[in-house]
């Protein structure tokens, strides 16, 4: 827009120059002509501004870039807190009558377990073995040695096997002195190997011996054949 007003200024100069010269007698000469248009080529020179070409710009490749994700989060270790239990046990082994052992129908038999006191307290004569649960066997609360805490020891309860065929578990456990079960709980398994049979039982008569008889009768008559005589020779009278 600037160029355009500048131009149509020096134009109208040109115009009023061309009319002064018309009024003028004295004509210009073409060195004045030259002289003006180069003092109108600098003032325009001046005047416009000067347009600096810009290199033209290459696109660059955009490059994706993918954050580089690091855990530099340690792994958090697992606090374990470890609360003491007063009464606490941990079943070791089966001292006596493996599992799956054969009995014979109300057969009597002793059940040792091999304990561990895992717990704080010491174990008194006034804990006991006790049945939970299954089949009893005739089992009843029995008090256990005195094991002190951390120590292994021996523990026993007196049953008898069922009278009828089938496979017996027995589930028992400790309790304390006050009357509370704990730990965990201790089994009995036993295969009573067939049923009971009735056997009627009756009064035996003894039944004589024939010979013995026979002997006894003969002994009998020769006794009295002799006595018959004895009695047969008393009765006779001397003749003098």
């Amino acid at each position: 827009m600037n160029r355009k007003r500048i131009f149509a200024l020096v134009v109208c100069c040109l115009l009023a120059l061309s009319a002064c010269a018309k009024a003028t007698p004295p004509p210009l000469t073409q060195a004045t002509m030259d002289a003006l248009y180069t003092s109108v080529a600098q003032t325009l020179a001046v005047s416009m501004p000067t347009v600096t070409p810009q290199p033209s710009m290459t696109p660059s490749p955009t490059a994706t870039i993918t954050p580089l994700v690091t855990n530099t989060m340690a792994a958090t270790p697992t606090l374990k807190i470890t609360v003491p239990v007063c009464d606490s046990s941990l079943f070791m082994a089966d001292v006596t009558i493996p599992d799956n052992t054969i009995m014979t129908p109300g057969q009597t038999f002793t059940k040792t377990w091999s304990l561990k006191n895992s717990g704080t307290c010491n174990w008194t004569t006034s804990y006991k073995v006790v049945f939970v649960s299954g089949t009893a066997m005739g089992g009843v609360s029995t008090a256990i040695p005195a094991i002190g805490s951390g120590r292994v020891d021996n523990v026993s309860v007196n049953l008898v096997a069922p009278i009828t065929k089938g496979t017996y578990t027995g589930w028992y456990s400790l309790q304390n002195g006050a009357g509370k079960t704990f730990g965990a709980p201790f089994s009995v398994v036993i295969v009573v190997s067939t049923s009971v049979t009735a056997t009627a039982t009756g009064t035996i008569t003894p039944t004589p011996d024939l010979l013995a008889t026979a002997v006894a009768g003969a002994l009998n008559g020769t006794a009295t054949a002799n006595a018959a005589t004895a009695t047969a020779f008393a009765s006779i009278t001397p003749v003098p």
